[in-house]
């Protein structure tokens, strides 16, 4: 059926976005009540954001007033948010990543905010000074060779992520990741244990993703008990308290710059989890039980994709099983999704309109630093104590999906340890 005038709208409002088109439009053509609804909301919000009420409002009253009216007024189809309620501060918590999420994807990804070329990036950024015209180094065949290196490992790095999309050459390093990319240069000048950390935690899972990519044939099962070996062997490698040091070297870097400071948190969470191994590695060693640990355990494989401190606590704690566990993730992962990409639908017409002022990209991102401490944490808080039981701990919590993952796909027995 071809889409109505409503969803027509919506596509071309989402070409504003450095988002999948293609995908987006499969979603609208599947979903026409849903975008003909948000249709309708949208042009509620836009008369609400122009009146006379609200007129006096500071921005960033106006926003957080917009917002909560987007989150009670939107109905996501298909999803059940009653499974939710019952459990207690979860609906003000989900509300907050709501709000963190979308802001994070707004700025993230919307084309208003022009990005820059990786070639531009490097100029400005390397310590070589390839700017600076009194330099030795000033505009040398240097420049296009670091360019390629810090290209390829960008890619390396968002090609594994499941919403990566490419930019054309010239905006391939957005705005908001600048800062955050400078730590590649701070890596090639730090301590060796440091980098060389970094590295092995970076190709821990390659040997893996790559044998689930091959077909299933009568061999499968060997490959992947030799992959799963291969895995465990670099796992080894990989010394707890030399991870610490590492997550200790990016939060300093974070710190020097509070521009982007709540995105950076926000991106250091979902990549390399380090509240979430702090806390766990210290929650197993806590365990007196073997059962109990190996439940505990469980849980955190199904809850590795919700990178919000709060929310992560409150449904590990909860009194269910390991699949009940995954269903109400996998909801809340989904809520999230949508809500956000909803929201920076609407909110880009506001901003197009002015509503917001000329500055909206500043009141943007002080909103989100000044909410991170409350939706994630305050890194000088965090306990980067090392006991004699943190390395097997640490091991057990990174191998356990990939356990539970090889063990599903071949169907076959693997050893977990002490664990199993």
């Amino acid at each position: 059926m071809k889409p109505q005038s409503s969803e027509h709208e919506m596509i071309r409002r989402a070409k504003n976005f450095h988002w999948n088109i293609g995908d987006f439009e499969k979603s609208v053509y599947e979903n026409e009540s849903f975008f003909f609804d948000l249709e309708i909301l949208k042009d509620e919000i836009v008369r609400f954001g122009i009146s006379e009420p609200v007129k006096d409002l500071e921005k960033s009253d106006l926003l957080y007033r917009i917002f909560s009216k987007i989150y009670r007024l939107i109905k996501i189809p298909e999803l059940d948010l009653q499974a939710f309620y019952s459990f207690p501060h979860l609906s003000d918590q989900m509300y907050e990543a709501s709000l963190f999420t979308t802001l994070c994807l707004f700025l993230h990804s919307t084309k208003r905010i022009r990005g820059t070329s990786i070639r531009d990036f490097v100029l400005h950024n390397h310590p070589l000074d390839f700017n600076n015209i009194e330099s030795s180094n000033y505009r040398t065949s240097l420049l296009d060779s670091e360019s390629d290196r810090l290209r390829k490992a960008r890619n390396r790095l968002l090609s594994n992520s499941s919403v990566y999309i490419k930019r054309s050459q010239w905006a391939g390093m957005p705005k908001d990741t600048e800062y955050e990319w400078r730590f590649f240069y701070t890596l090639d000048d730090a301590d060796e244990v440091i980098r060389d950390t970094y590295k092995r935690i970076g190709n821990l899972y390659t040997g893996i993703d790559t044998t689930l990519d091959l077909t299933k044939n009568t061999k499968y099962s060997d490959k992947i008990k030799d992959a799963y070996k291969k895995f465990l062997s670099k796992l080894h490698k990989i010394k707890y308290e030399n991870v610490l040091t590492l997550y200790q070297k990016i939060y300093s870097h974070i710190n020097e710059n509070q521009e982007f400071y709540g995105l950076n948190i926000y991106r250091f969470e979902k990549r390399l989890m380090p509240y979430y191994i702090i806390s766990d590695v210290k929650k197993l060693i806590s365990f007196q039980d073997m059962r109990e640990k190996i439940d505990y355990l469980m849980k955190t494989v199904v809850l590795r994709s919700i990178p919000f401190p709060k929310v992560y606590e409150e449904f590990i704690a909860l009194p269910c099983s390991s699949n009940k566990l995954a269903l109400l993730a996998g909801g809340f992962s989904e809520f999230i999704e949508n809500i956000a990409t909803s929201s920076c639908l609407i909110i880009d017409e506001l901003v197009e309109k002015g509503i917001f002022g000329s500055d909206w990209e500043h009141l943007f991102r002080d909103m989100l630093n000044a909410m991170t401490e409350k939706v994630f944490y305050e890194p000088a808080h965090l306990d980067f104590t090392v006991t004699a039981e943190s390395q097997t701990e640490y091991e057990a919590l990174l191998a356990a999906p990939v356990f539970t993952v090889l063990r599903e796909v071949a169907d076959i027995s693997l050893d977990f340890g002490v664990y199993f």
